[in-house]
């Protein structure tokens, strides 16, 4: 006696092709400069007179309110309206 056997179905998912004005080799420079600027201010961070750990405990804690608890009411508030 065999044993049957089931159909697989693979879903392989369709990139969409970039428009025709894309240039990959482009840098935007605004973008990179922006991108740039806030990363070199987050080492100030590490300069022992901008550390206090009040500011670490309000990261952790803005990290927790502004992304869980924001996100989430905020999705809910614009799926009952």
């Amino acid at each position: 006696m065999s044993i049957p056997q089931r159909a697989v179905i693979v879903s392989v998912p369709v990139r969409l092709a970039l428009p025709a004005a894309v240039d990959k080799r482009r840098i935007v420079w605004p973008y990179a400069i922006t991108v740039g600027a806030y990363h070199l201010v987050a080492l100030l961070a590490l300069l022992p007179w901008y550390f206090s750990w009040t500011g670490v405990v309000l990261a952790v804690l803005g990290l927790y309110v502004f992304g869980s608890l924001g996100i989430n009411l905020g999705a809910i508030l614009l799926s009952c309206g």
